[in-house]
C-alpha cells in the first residue's frame, strides 16, 4: 500500500511538473480552441481571432475582428494586440480590470437597430490604449478618423474615449489635425464632450457634439482664422478667398450661425468688373473686402440662406442684403453702394442708376437668380442703360472739384462704354 501511494504521489508531482512546463503549450491549445467562443459568449458578436499565443503573462494575437450581434457598430478590426494576464484567468474571467494595448484599430459604424443592450453584469472593467485608431460611418461618409492615438475605457455598460493627434477627413475639404477630443458612449448616445481641430495654415476648430442614435445630430461649434477652402462644399476658391470665424449650432439636421471673413478677396465677378467701368483707372478684377459679415442658416436639403449681409471694400464699394443659395437655385436681393468721395459726378447717374444716397455712398438694387452654373443679374443692364441715358458730357464736365485730367479720362472711358 506504502509502494501504491509513493506511486501515486510520485506520478501526481510529474503531472503538476508537467503541467508547469508544458504550461504555455496547453493554454495555447486550449486559446485556440476556446477563446475566440468565449469573447463571442460575452460580447454577444462573432469572434474571429488569428495568430493568438499566451507567453510570459501575454496573450498575443495578429489580428481580432468583431462584427454582428447587437453592437452599436458593423465591424471592429485590430491588430497587434497585448493583454497582460495570467493564464488561469483565461479560463476563469473574473479579472476585475483588463488593460490591453493595439497596435492599430479599425471601427465601421453603423446606426443601431433595436434597443441596445450592456452585458456590465459578464464584462470586466477595459482599459484601452491604441496607436493608430481609425472611425468611418458605414451609412455616412461624410467625415472619418485616421491613426488617431485612443484611449479607451469600458466600465459598467460606458465607453470612455480620449484623443490627441492623427487626422480628420470631412467631404471635399483638406485634412485637419485632431489636436484633442474626449467622449462618451452609453447605449445609443455618443456625447462628444469637447473637439478641437486645426488646419495646416494655422485655422482651428472647437465644439461639442451629441447623437442619439438614428436621429440627428446636435452640436455647437466656433472656429478662428480658417481658410474658406477647408469649408465642406466650398467652390468659388477662384473667385472668393478669405480667412473666416464665426460660431453655429446645429439641431435637427439645420445649421445656424455668424461669419466674418477677414482679408477677403473676390476675382474676376464679371459684374463688378463691368461697374468698375464708369471709373477712370479702375480696375476691380480683383476686390478687397476689408469688412465682411453675415448671418447664415443651412437646411437638412443643403440650401443656404444668408441675411445682415454687410461688407465695405477700401475700393469705396460696400453691400447690404440677403439671400439665399441650393446646389438647383440661387437668389439674393443687395444693395450696391459706391462712395462718392472723389466721385461726384456719379450723381448723374442718379436715379437712372443709383436711386438714393446714404452714409456718403450712391445705392443701387441688384437682384440675382438663376443657377450656380447659370446665374443671372440685373446690374449689367441697368448699367449700360443709364450709360446711354446719363449726360456723361455735361456730368463730367461740371464735375469741377475733379482734377481736369480726371475728368479728361474719365469722358473718354465713358465715351468708349457708350460706343460698345
Amino acid at each position: 500500500m506504502w509502494k501504491a501511494l509513493g506511486a501515486l504521489v510520485a506520478v501526481m508531482i510529474l503531472l503538476a511538473g508537467g503541467a508547469l512546463v508544458f504550461r504555455e503549450a496547453l493554454v495555447n491549445l486550449w486559446l485556440k480552441n476556446h477563446l475566440a467562443g468565449k469573447l463571442a459568449e460575452i460580447l454577444g458578436a462573432d469572434i474571429r481571432l488569428d495568430e493568438v499565443g499566451w507567453s510570459n503573462g501575454i496573450l498575443r494575437a495578429g489580428n481580432l475582428r468583431i462584427s454582428g450581434g447587437e453592437l452599436p457598430f458593423a465591424r471592429c478590426d485590430a491588430a497587434n494586440i497585448n493583454l497582460p494576464i495570467e493564464w488561469k484567468d483565461l479560463i476563469d474571467s473574473n479579472r476585475p480590470t483588463l488593460n490591453i494595448e493595439a497596435g492599430s484599430l479599425e471601427l465601421v459604424w453603423q446606426t443601431p437597430r433595436g434597443q441596445a443592450t450592456t452585458r456590465a453584469d459578464s464584462t470586466p472593467t477595459m482599459n484601452f490604449s491604441i496607436a493608430r485608431f481609425s472611425f468611418r460611418h458605414a451609412e455616412n461618409p461624410a467625415w472619418s478618423l485616421r491613426d488617431v492615438p485612443l484611449q479607451a475605457t469600458h466600465k459598467d455598460g460606458t465607453w470612455d474615449f480620449a484623443a490627441r493627434g492623427g487626422t480628420v477627413i470631412v467631404s471635399e475639404s483638406p485634412p485637419l489635425r485632431l489636436e484633442r477630443a474626449s467622449a462618451k458612449h452609453t447605449g445609443h448616445t455618443l456625447q462628444i464632450e469637447e473637439f478641437a481641430v486645426s488646419e495646416p495654415n494655422g485655422g482651428s476648430l472647437t465644439g461639442q457634439a451629441k447623437h442619439n442614435g438614428g436621429g440627428w445630430w446636435t452640436a455647437n461649434f466656433t472656429w478662428q482664422n480658417l481658410d474658406l477652402a477647408s469649408l465642406p462644399g466650398w467652390r468659388w476658391v477662384d473667385h472668393f478667398t478669405g480667412k473666416t470665424e464665426g460660431n453655429a449650432t446645429l439641431e435637427n439636421g439645420v445649421l445656424r450661425g455668424q461669419m466674418i471673413i477677414r482679408g477677403a478677396q473676390t476675382k474676376a465677378v464679371p459684374q463688378l468688373v463691368k461697374l468698375a467701368g464708369l471709373f477712370a483707372g479702375e480696375n476691380w478684377n480683383t476686390m478687397p473686402w476689408e469688412t465682411l459679415r453675415f448671418d447664415f442658416v443651412r437646411d437638412t436639403q443643403g440650401r443656404v440662406e444668408f441675411s445682415n449681409l454687410e461688407a465695405i471694400s477700401s475700393r469705396g464699394l460696400a453691400v447690404r442684403g440677403a439671400g439665399h443659395y441650393s446646389p438647383d437655385n440661387l437668389g439674393a436681393n443687395v444693395q450696391l453702394g459706391v462712395a462718392l468721395a472723389g466721385r461726384p459726378w456719379l450723381r448723374a447717374f442718379v436715379p437712372a442708376l443709383f436711386r438714393n444716397e446714404e452714409q456718403g455712398y450712391l445705392w443701387t438694387p441688384v437682384n440675382v437668380g438663376g443657377t450656380p452654373a447659370a446665374p443671372t443679374e440685373d446690374l449689367t443692364t441697368r448699367v449700360v442703360a443709364a450709360l446711354a441715358m446719363a449726360p456723361v458730357e455735361g456730368a463730367v464736365e461740371t464735375a469741377t472739384d475733379l482734377p481736369g485730367a480726371a475728368v479728361e479720362a474719365a469722358g473718354g472711358l465713358l465715351r468708349g462704354l457708350l460706343g460698345n
